[in-house]
């Protein structure tokens, strides 16, 4: 009998724990306020790294391990986040609703912490462009949306009509583009070829201005400028769409995915062409007038992104591509246009990507990704391509994140990158370097509303040695308002060209690397403060940046020769500041101003050419309806006066001559139209530079425009136009 009782309460206790280790399911709708489903919703278990998405018609089940209490959150691009803490002994079945985000602080970025967080939680201020406010302006390219949504940035030509950007007075070398997080191969000019850039394929870009060296190494002292790109969201979906504008330009897009329970496709194509054109300039003091010719040309994409998820803690995603660009300048030759030596550009890239939740705390995450980029000289006559430059990146990655609990993450990481660069500037030869990374973080909420995010980055550079990036942010949420504070130690190593340059141009004059350059240094300090109540939102941010060791090129009259060295420091401060509101009846705006104060002395003379004063403003109106959309956008930006000293003359290099040069205040309005038809058509109507600004010589730093722009566009969902409306 006593044996009995020890057997039958032996099988009670084994029958109890069988029970609550029995997985258990949770199941539901999500739902908007109105009551329409929510296609793929994310489901994320907080203090975890598991994932899940609502399905087409927004069911979602989830299956867990075990019974007990679980905080999840919600999320839906254009939704509010919605945290549900949950408790399961059986299976449980519940609605979800979700409410509009109108100030889209709810949306989800990575970049600046490199760990999903919502934009309002991240210590660090950044902005987020989504694709809805993309659509709503229209911009033929990304660096046309850039410049009207973001005040101190400017897009403007070089030698040889070359694009370079200026983003809170840094150049192309400081600041940092990625795609998916990725690095982009080859530069002209310091700066990465900018029509690589699909503006049909984004999601969202995500921009953290300042020193990010932490988690992206060199070349991020001044930002970096993330751009995230689209993911199949239905079980079939196809994209074709057109854009016709002046100067003959064109673009044709098409993008078709499908997705089922483990797979995923996106394949996405582009073609553009715009003709070469000339701009008049004003008569100079002798009557004469002067033509500035801008370069056209043509150039086409196509791009793959294929997942493989074969349950809920493993995922693959591998990415590839092709880009080809011919840009030509058309030459007035016995009254006809000839087409003289165009150039050809070609780019190619692939990689993959391996998340694995080993368990709901632990989480790896593996990645390669290689990129390049060619310069080829077409020579017409002889019908012949030459190759001159060719940049190769391959860069590899494992990152670990611990997620001690939902307040306390800790990321460690390491990084080989590998760097390639043949080019005619070496006479024919090849360089490259290697840079091995280890990088550590913790993002830790020590008490509610209270956020430290700190890390350090090392970087062993196979031409200069190591170098250490610590950094450190902070956020104090209290109710309505947010404070941030962030201090970024940053460097940027020399360039393949700056360290192996060797070029003789046509026996002018010679252009010499340094092998013996130094790193340049930065410590870069920001203090903002943001308040969001409802549909209003307030952001004041101010920055110091000061950088050491600056590289130059300097010039030796005497010798014909300039060579790369370190020369002496550059500061840069300023600050702006944003005010976006969503008002009654579907009418809203945002308004931003940023002052930017860049000092960079040679010889006693400021030499910047940063324009100090820059406003962004975008008033918009929409109106949803179940059949007919509409959204009218009118946006601008307004570049402030810009003295600039000028080195005319070299030839006594003890008594260098300046002269100033002032370029005006100038500004632009771009109106925009959106029109959708059901839910699979829609048509834009739009003029760029609506008011007919030109100026009277157009030079690097100006407008291309050639007055007043009208464009069309259309874009058809074909999948939605087969669903029942």
């Amino acid at each position: 009998m006593k044996y009995n009782k020890i057997i039958i309460t032996f099988l009670l206790v084994l029958s109890l724990t069988a029970l609550q280790s029995a997985p258990v399911t949770l199941s539901g709708h999500v739902k908007d306020s109105e009551g329409n489903p929510l296609s793929y919703t994310s489901m994320v278990i907080e203090n975890s790294s598991l994932s899940f998405l609502s399905d087409e018609s927004g069911f979602f089940k989830l299956t867990l391990s075990n019974p007990g209490t679980y905080d999840i959150r919600f999320s839906l691009v254009g939704y509010e986040i919605r945290d549900e803490k949950i408790t399961l002994t059986k299976d449980t079945a519940i609605n979800i609703v979700l409410q509009v985000d109108a100030m889209n602080l709810n949306q989800v970025t990575i970049t600046a912490t490199r760990t999903p967080k919502l934009l309002k939680e991240v210590p660090v201020m950044t902005r987020v462009i989504t694709s809805s406010e993309i659509q709503k302006i229209s911009a033929a390219t990304v660096k046309d949306l850039l410049e009207m949504e973001l005040p101190g940035l400017e897009f403007v030509r070089q030698m040889d009509g070359q694009t370079v950007i200026n983003m809170q007075g840094m150049g192309g070398n400081y600041v940092l583009f990625l795609i998916d997080g990725e690095r982009i191969a080859g530069e002209t000019l310091n700066n990465i070829d900018y029509n690589r850039l699909n503006v049909q394929n984004i999601e969202r870009i995500e921009i953290v201005k300042g020193s990010a060296s932490t988690l992206y190494g060199s070349n991020a002292i001044g930002g970096v400028v993330n751009i995230i790109t689209k993911n199949v969201n239905n079980p079939w979906q196809v994209n074709v769409n057109g854009y016709y504008g002046i100067h003959n330009e064109q673009r044709y897009g098409l993008s078709a995915g499908w997705k089922n329970k483990k797979w995923s496709s996106l394949t996405s194509a582009i073609y553009n062409q715009i003709d070469a054109y000339s701009l008049l300039n004003a008569p100079d003091s002798t009557g004469q007038q002067t033509e500035s010719n801008v370069y056209g040309g043509r150039n086409f994409a196509i791009n793959e992104k294929l997942t493989y998820q074969p349950h809920a803690k493993l995922k693959f995603i591998a990415k590839g591509g092709f880009y080809m660009r011919d840009r030509s300048i058309y030459f007035r030759d016995k009254e006809e246009r000839v087409d003289k030596k165009p150039d050809r550009y070609t780019g190619a890239n692939g990689g993959i990507q391996v998340l694995y939740s080993i368990t709901e705390k632990h989480q790896l995450l593996f990645s390669y990704n290689y990129d390049q980029y060619s310069k080829l000289t077409n020579y017409v006559l002889l019908d012949s391509l030459a190759l001159t430059y060719r940049n190769q990146g391959h860069s590899g990655r494992i990152q670990y994140d611990y997620f001690i609990n939902k307040r306390n993450t800790l990321t460690f990481g390491t990084e080989l990158l590998n760097d390639q660069l043949m080019s005619y500037q070496f006479n024919g030869s090849q360089h490259q370097t290697n840079t091995f990374v280890l990088f550590a973080q913790q993002d830790w909420m020590i008490f509610k509303g209270f956020t430290v995010v700190y890390g350090a980055r090392l970087d062993a550079h196979s031409a200069y040695g190591a170098h250490l990036s610590p950094k450190i942010s902070m956020m104090y949420a209290l109710k309505d308002f947010a404070f941030r504070f962030s201090y970024g130690h940053g460097f940027r190593s020399p360039s393949l060209k700056e360290l192996y340059m060797d070029w003789d141009h046509q026996g002018m004059f010679r252009i010499m690397g340094n092998q013996n350059l130094v790193p340049e240094k930065s410590n870069h300090l920001s203090v903002s403060a943001e308040y969001s109540h409802k549909r209003m939102n307030v952001a004041v941010m101010g920055f110091y940046n000061n950088i050491q060791d600056k590289i130059m090129e300097v010039f030796n009259a005497r010798e014909d020769t300039a060579l790369y060295i370190n020369v002496n420091h550059a500061v840069i401060w300023g600050g702006d500041i944003s005010v976006m509101a969503k008002l009654p009846h579907g009418f809203g705006i945002r308004l931003s101003y940023a002052y930017v104060n860049d000092t960079q002395m040679e010889d006693g003379i400021n030499v910047s050419d940063t324009r100090p004063h820059s406003v962004t403003g975008r008033f918009s109106y929409d109106l949803n309806k179940k059949k007919y959309g509409l959204n009218v956008t009118l946006s601008g930006k307004l570049q402030g006066k810009l003295t600039l000293a000028t080195l005319v003359d070299d030839s006594d290099p003890d008594n260098l001559v300046f002269i100033e040069t002032d370029y005006p205040t100038y500004m632009i309005w771009r109106l925009t139209i959106n029109q959708r038809f059901w839910k699979a058509y829609n048509l834009t109507l739009g003029i760029d530079n609506l008011f007919n600004y030109k100026p009277e010589r157009y030079t690097y730093n100006t407008t291309l425009s050639s007055g007043i722009s009208p464009f069309v566009g259309v874009s058809i969902d074909i999948d939605k136009a087969f669903k029942k409306k």
